[in-house]
């Protein structure tokens, strides 16, 4: 090939590539050989590792990181209280990533945390009691069995980005690999577009990032479409923000899904439900089209309450209530869910999803209300079911005789009620201040009894085959629980 050929074929080439793009190379390692066929993004364009482990990524001119889409065995350095997947593109000339060797076998457990929202040294110090001890507890007893990850999705601060390093250092003694995703109060508040991201991005790294797990593949993305409060100060919670999807994740998704077959099963973890006031957020259509035939859950947090809801046929989320309860006021969610957090465990392909209480024994899952304690139906024994979905049953009987299923219906918590009333009154505030109100939710049962009944026993009946039963003495008015199935 003559020179005149080859100057040509260069300057194409140098039309095809942006003036601000950066070539990069680098390399992908386990503890004793270099890793073939690792994904490796900027979160914008897509790249694989080859035999020897080698990668060659021409990235975004809007790209911050680059990173690794850690395959199944194998996880980045988590011993600071995030996992190191990513190297920052700006100031970094080796990238060179050296993973570290995880459990043998598919199965794992998954712990879905919503909501820390540490927004003071009162918050902090919350946070460090129970709940840190909780998730230590729990990493221990369950990585003992398998591999064991965290996620918390979203809202680890309340505006307040120094508390990311205590959070770090606490989620550092759980001992796994504990990851983040980004909640409209992890942005700079009074700031948009990139620098608004920037406080998250550096204790935490890129907004959209992928992980394998087992057989599957967990998908962290931002699903927040921020703008600035256009207040001076950081701390005022900006409202103008939107839940949807932006051009960038979506590209990032569409990008990783080509690398990844229908055959994988897939959670994208988020801070917003995906349905959200009863509607699609922003972008959602589109997202969804991206992932028809791939078996999908959802993983979001953001509402303080508790949803199971199935988006379609291959499609649905589990909304984790807050691990704080309604913002460290209560140790409950304003549905009457008790803080805690999701515990998802896959075992020989099995999967499994229960909500793990903090200050209650796992097996309190039913909170059974007496007559007269509804705010929505004063004449009915209701069975509160936080974590209620497709399948779950509700019988009961009304002085032996067996009555119809017990059907559906909206209505208030009432042990929120009573303790946020509680905590209202001891700060001297009102009682309709706005974000800590009860707020109705549609996970209960009711059944209205007759006039003359004495006794109705309701019996609550989850498709795996745990059950909740209580009796209550309509005479009294005061629930006599039996023994449990």
């Amino acid at each position: 090939m003559n020179g005149k050929k080859i100057f040509l074929i260069l300057a194409f080439l140098l039309i095809l590539v942006p003036a601000q793009a950066k070539w990069v190379k680098g390399r992908v390692n386990g503890p004793e050989t270099p890793l073939a066929g690792v994904i490796v993004s900027d979160g914008y364009r897509f790249a694989t590792t080859d035999k020897n482990g080698r990668f060659c990524l021409n990235t975004h001119k809007d790209a911050r990181f680059v990173f690794v889409v850690t395959p199944t065995g194998y996880t980045a350095d988590f011993s600071q209280g995030n996992v190191r997947f990513y190297l920052p593109l700006q100031g970094t000339k080796d990238f060179t990533f050296n993973l570290l060797k995880t459990r043998d076998g598919d199965d794992y457990t998954l712990f879905s945390v919503s909501d820390p929202q540490i927004q003071n040294d009162e918050h902090l110090a919350c946070f460090l009691g129970r709940p840190a001890e909780d998730l230590q507890e729990m990493a221990g007893k369950y990585s003992a069995q398998r591999l064991t990850v965290g996620i918390a999705l979203g809202d680890v601060a309340w505006n307040i980005h120094k508390y990311y390093v205590p959070y770090k250092e606490a989620i550092a003694k759980t001992g796994i690999p504990f990851y983040a995703v980004i909640g409209n109060h992890d942005f700079i508040q009074d700031k948009d577009g990139l620098i608004a991201g920037r406080a998250y991005e550096e204790a935490f790294g890129p907004y959209n990032y992928a992980f394998f797990l087992g057989r599957d593949l967990v998908i962290g993305v931002n699903n927040l479409l921020f703008v600035a409060s256009g207040k001076k100060s950081p701390k005022k919670s900006s409202a103008k923000y939107s839940e949807g999807y932006s051009r960038e994740t979506l590209d990032f998704v569409k990008g990783l899904l080509r690398h990844i077959g229908k055959d994988t099963h897939l959670y994208i973890a988020q801070h917003s439900p995906i349905r959200h006031h009863d509607k699609l957020i922003k972008g959602a259509e589109e997202l969804l089209g991206m992932l028809e035939g791939y078996e999908t859950v959802f993983l979001s947090g953001h509402t303080h309450y508790m949803t199971r809801q199935r988006i379609n046929e291959h499609i649905f989320e589990y909304n984790a209530a807050a691990i704080g309860g309604a913002w460290w006021a209560t140790d409950w969610c304003w549905d009457g869910t008790p803080r805690g957090y999701d515990v998802i465990s896959d075992i020989a392909g099995e999967r499994s999803c229960r909500w793990h209480n903090i200050d209650y024994p796992d097996d309190y899952q039913v909170e059974f209300i007496s007559l007269g304690q509804a705010r929505n139906h004063p004449n009915s024994v209701l069975a509160n079911v936080w974590a209620v979905e497709e399948g779950w049953t509700c019988t009961w009987t009304e002085d032996g005789k067996e009555m119809k299923e017990a059907e559906r219906g909206v209505d208030y918590s009432p042990s929120y009620t009573d303790e946020i009333m509680a905590w209202f009154d001891k700060n001297g505030l009102p009682r309709d201040t706005r974000f800590r109100s009860p707020r109705p939710s549609d996970h209960y049962f009711v059944a209205t009894p007759s006039s003359n009944a004495s006794r109705v026993t309701m019996t609550v009946s989850a498709p795996d085959g745990r059950s909740w039963t209580h009796e209550f003495d309509l005479s009294s008015g005061r629930p006599v629980e039996l023994p449990r199935n």
